[in-house]
């Protein structure tokens, strides 16, 4: 399945550029579905998975998805193929804001 393709991923991506670090019920768009903030809300409560390295700047690498994996068994949070592809590249999206020089 090709993610750009999936309007639930498409909608959860849209709002993840829009939001920025913060996910909180006041800043979603009014009819947000049900599986998109569930994307999101999961997202977020994972942010602190993410890997990183240091050298002579601290550079994001991805998700430790081994963290991910019993986070989602800890929330119940079913990671099926569609939530995966949403990760993935939500996962890129943040890899390329937090490693950018200016944070754009």
């Amino acid at each position: 399945m090709n993610w750009y393709f999936d309007k639930d991923i498409q909608s959860a991506i849209s709002i993840l550029i829009d939001v920025g670090e913060e996910l909180t019920k006041d800043v979603l768009p009014p009819f947000v579905s049900e599986k998109v903030e569930n994307f999101l809300e999961f997202l977020f409560k994972i942010m602190t998975q993410l890997r990183v390295v240091s050298g002579m700047s601290i550079s994001v690498i991805g998700f430790d998805y081994l963290s991910v994996i019993e986070t989602a068994k800890i929330y119940k949070y079913k990671l099926n193929s569609k939530n995966m592809d949403f990760l993935r590249v939500a996962e890129r999206l943040i890899v390329k804001k937090h490693n950018s020089k200016d944070g754009e």
